[in-house]
């Protein structure tokens, strides 16, 4: 169960029937997940590289909230708006 989910997870949505829509899920679930990468490495460097890591902390956890509400959208095939 857990391969499937994370399988899942990294598989660009499909919007049947909507082949634009498909092309812009698809190209925002790739930016998604490497912001969400990206958030990732600098929030676990953050303790590493400053002697205060709380700011990396608080706004880096923010950061992957919003990351992860989007690819929850995304994978939904809702619009926020």
């Amino acid at each position: 169960m857990t391969m499937s989910w994370i399988r899942s997870f990294f598989t660009p949505p499909l919007l049947e029937g909507d082949e634009d829509g498909t092309r812009t899920a698809r190209l925002l679930h790739a930016v998604l997940l490497a912001l969400l990468g990206i958030t990732a490495f600098f929030v676990l460097s953050g303790p590493l590289t400053h002697d205060n890591p709380t700011p990396f902390l608080i706004v880096g956890s923010l950061l992957v909230a919003i990351f992860l509400t989007g690819l929850f959208f995304t994978r939904l095939g809702g619009t926020c708006g």
